[in-house]
């Protein structure tokens, strides 16, 4: 819906793992994108991977996972995984790269969405009225392990119990869903 997305029509720019169709959308991606990736094995572990282009397909990206969730005391099957920018906190510490910002990113005070774990609890949090720089000090703030930066603005939505609690703003091409 913006100018700079014309003809891009449900289009996600980043790798990111279809749960439903056990499928990595934009696979493709993943040996340029110089970004992290987040997996998620079926015991519910997070496991960080930067950058995404050290895969590059998703059997490496299961591959590794797999070693490392056994190692872990998980099941070693991929769940979910996400790629997108910037990474905000990784080992307790902000480590945001504000060079990798765009201006909006940098300036704009709007709805800003991230992923964000520590051990095995995930939290997805929205600050209102923040730079992508603001939301990196509140995850910081928080204490979490790692905080990876989601889309802002007008894509930022988010339901509870079947109902909308924010947004959405405009039409956006994928969803994080937590089920049972």
């Amino acid at each position: 819906e913006y100018a700079s997305c014309v003809g891009q029509t449900g289009y996600y720019f980043y790798p990111v793992y279809n749960s439903f169709s056990q499928v990595m959308i934009n696979e493709v991606r993943m040996k340029y994108t110089t970004q992290p990736i987040v997996a998620i094995d079926t015991t519910n572990r997070f496991f960080y991977y930067a950058p995404t282009l050290q895969f590059h397909s998703l059997a490496e990206l299961k591959a590794k996972l797999k070693t490392d969730s056994e190692a872990a005391g998980g099941s070693g099957m991929l769940q979910a995984a996400i790629s997108n920018s910037p990474i905000m906190v990784v080992g307790g510490q902000n480590v945001l790269n504000t060079n990798l910002l765009d201006t909006k990113q940098a300036t704009v005070k709007s709805y800003r969405g991230f992923l964000a774990w520590k051990d095995r609890t995930v939290t997805f949090g929205v600050v209102h009225g923040a730079t992508v720089i603001d939301s990196a000090a509140v995850a910081t703030a928080m204490g979490v392990d790692y905080a990876l930066n989601l889309d802002g603005g007008g894509s930022t939505a988010m339901v509870m119990n079947g109902n909308y609690i924010l947004g959405p703003g405009r039409n956006i091409p994928n969803a994080i869903v937590l089920a049972p």
